[in-house]
C-alpha cells in the first residue's frame, strides 16, 4: 500500500541515488573506451563480440 510517507521516502531515495549528468557522461565515455579496447584487432575476446555500456 502506497502512502504519502512511503512516496516521500522513495522520492528522497531516488534523489539521493541520482547520478549528475556530467558523471554519467564521464562514465559513458569510459565504457565506450573500454568497448573500443575490447574490440581492437589484438584483443583475445574480440571474436565474442563483447558489449559494454553504461
Amino acid at each position: 500500500m502506497r502512502t504519502r510517507e512511503s512516496e516521500e521516502i522513495l522520492e528522497d531515495l531516488a534523489e539521493e541515488l541520482s547520478v549528475p549528468q556530467i558523471r554519467y557522461e564521464q562514465a559513458d565515455r569510459s565504457y565506450k573506451s573500454l568497448g573500443d579496447w575490447l574490440h581492437r584487432d589484438a584483443s583475445s575476446v574480440r571474436q565474442h563480440g563483447p558489449k559494454v555500456y553504461a
